[in-house]
């Protein structure tokens, strides 16, 4: 990856249920799509694959380092991954970025629901919003938005499907609902 450059670099990593995918450009992570699930888009014509001698040295690091988290996680076991992590977001409105810090804080093995994380994002009554800025979260398991549920403690809507969210929240300790 090299600073100026316009295509992106994938690093796709093995889990029981696939293989995921990390899409960067620049240094920062642009997409994270789950085991299995296709990347689209962009296209795989549009993504080199990484090597050592395409990246730089702390770009990989962070990229196997991320990647090697991911696969912790897909064996069900806890990881906390780091609120330093470079993003490659677009422009987020303050609403939106208090909705990404408070769902952060959201820890592994715990839920929180759409009303409660748009208080704790200084915004009640805002849990559509959330719910609408939650659908669009290019980064799952990382921002960990398959922990918010509906009040009710049904699991509520996931872009991923949800199967995905029923499973995400079983291999953290969730029931099936």
């Amino acid at each position: 990856m090299s600073t100026g450059s316009a295509s992106l670099l994938g690093e796709a990593y093995p889990t029981r249920f696939g293989n995921g995918l990390l899409l960067w450009r620049d240094g920062a992570l642009v997409a994270h799509f789950l085991p299995g699930r296709a990347a689209s888009p962009p296209t795989e014509a549009a993504v080199s694959h990484r090597s050592g001698a395409e990246t730089a040295m702390t770009e990989t690091s962070t990229g196997r380092c991320l990647a090697g988290m991911l696969q912790e996680y897909f064996a069900g076991r806890p990881v906390s991954f780091p609120t330093s992590l470079p993003l490659a977001w677009p422009r987020l409105s303050p609403f939106a970025a208090a909705v990404m810090a408070a769902l952060t804080a959201i820890p592994y093995g715990e839920t929180s629901s759409y009303s409660h994380l748009a208080a704790a994002a200084g915004h009640p009554g805002a849990q559509r919003a959330v719910g609408t800025l939650l659908s669009r979260n290019p980064f799952p398991i990382i921002l960990p938005c398959h922990r918010v549920i509906r009040a009710d403690g049904s699991c509520g809507r996931y872009s991923s499907g949800r199967e995905w969210k029923l499973r995400l929240l079983a291999m953290e300790g969730f029931p099936r609902k």
